[in-house]
């Protein structure tokens, strides 16, 4: 099972290369994302949750030496317990993050459902405000959208 643990500001690579040191397992969802200077544009891995890294314990005391690193600032939890994410929403964001992007022609606000590929059966919503995206909301422990684009021959209208 997966654990959520929450980041301070902008503290999730920190609290990464931490876990990784103590050799507790985690996962954090990057993209490429495009940032623009006055002089340059560059391209820059960005959370896709920002403010979450994802862990997969065994052992009381990989939680007890999470509790020493600098950017942890606590689990997600549900009456005073640590949630515990399924394996599955872990590999779905995994699927979303390896995913390379397509347009998608889509209306704003309509509801789709991915109808073949490793997403088959994930229902969301369009959202123009940021392209053509699929916006969709698979890891239901924490209250973050994810968004991902997909084919248009991947989807259909519900």
């Amino acid at each position: 099972m997966w654990f959520a643990a929450r980041t301070g500001s902008q503290c999730e690579f920190k609290l990464q290369r931490q876990l990784d040191f103590y050799g507790v397992k985690n996962f954090l969802p990057l993209y490429t994302d495009e940032r623009k200077w006055t002089d340059r544009i560059k391209r820059v891995k960005t959370p896709l949750i920002s403010g979450y890294v994802f862990t997969e314990m065994v052992q009381n005391s990989e939680a007890m030496a999470m509790m020493w690193c600098a950017g942890f600032r606590g689990w997600v939890s549900f009456h005073g317990k640590p949630a515990m994410i399924p394996d599955s929403e872990i590999e779905l964001l995994h699927t979303m993050v390896s995913m390379s992007p397509c347009p998608s022609p889509f209306h704003s606000g309509d509801t789709i459902r991915v109808t073949r590929g490793p997403l088959l059966g994930v229902t969301g919503t369009v959202d123009r405000s940021k392209g053509t995206r699929l916006i969709f909301k698979p890891v239901s422990y924490i209250a973050s959208a994810l968004s991902i684009e997909v084919s248009e021959d991947q989807v259909e209208k519900v």
